[in-house]
């Protein structure tokens, strides 16, 4: 038999078999989603993570661990970290060798909101994902102590606009601790979509957090949280990075925002291992599942394939046609999880903003899927000549045989 004739053999046999071919079909597509849109999220969410900060040359926070000290000033996640005195961040404000900085004084909230104490440097110098500058949609930056310049998110979820006045909570959460009713910020700003914490996040002088807890207005407070460091060259970074964990006058960590989130990934790899590999196990079981299937249904398709031997098939094409049915179910049941698992990630990209405070475009790994795709396609054609060599041997209890 020619193969354009086996071809839509199979495939209306496929289709007589629907209701036991599109259960095994599903059972491979829920394999492949999972296993394609594990990949997805994973991707996405490094892809969110790296584009969050950009430019910024060092991390300097009180003495502790690298990758905490990234996550609560960078991406505001995580429980507060100890401060560092005002007089430590001026002298490294001062050192000729930096360029810029930016101050940022975190643990106050709003409605469940981070608010950054911060100064102008932050919307001069603050660069995210290919070195963008941070713009405006409405109003302008700082004015006067109690100004707020507020993220996208904080503008939509809550329905602020330029004028509206916000008051500040001490702590993190929907509830804090001590509401400062009595000075309330006013909203003079608010910033374009970046896709980054800064859309979650409410930006106020740091004067106006120094008046907020009853300090001189006029000054800045104590103590912030960190600060980010921008240098004149590459080649101090080293340099400074030794010298400000080495400094005497009050404990330090200084890093590299690279290297703390190579340490982050290499954290949660296990993670990530464990979620690829129950993935896989799972494309397994469906490809086991297609196998049980094939095999169950030779001995209820006897008489089908006596009738195409006595049309001149013979036991190759009819192991032929087995191998192709397999391949038609995988390839129908990778389309499918392939497209589940675009609409899961897009489904699950909102949910994962809220909770991480970033909202990364969608990294399609077409590659993967490619590779999946032509893996699982052969797994299904190498699987099914177990049955196929049953037939051409004759081992299912009868004869293929045009006078059976």
């Amino acid at each position: 038999m020619r193969v354009t004739s086996l071809g839509r053999l199979a495939f209306r046999s496929l289709v007589f078999r629907r209701v036991s071919v599109g259960l095994t079909v599903i059972s491979i597509a829920v394999s492949v989603a999972l296993l394609v849109a594990v990949e997805m999220v994973r991707l996405s969410a490094r892809d969110g993570f790296a584009a969050t900060i950009s430019g910024t040359d060092l991390i300097v926070g009180a003495r502790g661990a690298p990758v905490q000290l990234l996550l609560y000033s960078v991406f505001r996640l995580g429980d507060g970290i100890n401060n560092i005195g005002w007089s430590s961040f001026r002298r490294v404000q001062e050192d000729p060798r930096v360029a810029w900085t930016i101050p940022l004084s975190l643990g106050d909230s709003h409605r469940g909101y981070r608010v950054v104490g911060t100064t102008e440097s932050y919307f001069r110098h603050y660069l995210y994902g290919s070195s963008r500058s941070l713009s405006l949609t409405d109003g302008s930056t700082f004015s006067d102590t109690y100004s707020a310049v507020i993220g996208s998110d904080v503008a939509q979820d809550l329905k602020y606009e330029v004028g509206d006045q916000v008051t500040l909570t001490h702590g993190i959460g929907d509830t804090g601790f001590i509401t400062h009713k009595d000075h309330p910020f006013t909203i003079r700003g608010i910033l374009a979509r970046t896709g980054t914490p800064v859309d979650r996040s409410i930006h106020v002088p740091l004067t106006g957090i120094s008046a907020m807890h009853g300090e001189d207005p006029d000054t800045p407070p104590d103590s912030i949280t960190a600060a980010l460091v921008g240098l004149n060259t590459k080649m101090d970074i080293l340099l400074l990075q030794r010298e400000l964990n080495a400094y005497e006058d009050e404990p330090l960590t200084a890093v590299l925002p690279g290297v703390a989130l190579h340490q982050l990934w290499r954290l949660v790899r296990s993670v990530e291992l464990a979620l690829r590999a129950i993935s896989i196990c799972v494309v397994i079981a469906g490809v086991l599942g297609m196998l049980a299937a094939v095999m169950m249904g030779l001995h209820s398709r006897r008489r089908e394939m006596v009738i195409l031997r006595s049309l001149g098939a013979r036991p190759l094409d009819l192991a032929s046609l087995l191998i192709g049915e397999s391949m038609l179910m995988s390839i129908a049941g990778t389309v499918l999880g392939a497209m589940a698992a675009l609409l899961l990630a897009l489904a699950m990209a909102p949910m994962l903003g809220s909770y991480l405070g970033f909202h990364s475009g969608l990294v399609v790994p077409w590659g993967f899927v490619l590779t999946v795709s032509l893996v699982l396609v052969l797994a299904s054609g190498v699987t099914a000549l177990w049955p196929a060599r049953r037939v051409v041997k004759g081992e299912l209890g009868y004869k293929l045989s045009v006078q059976e």
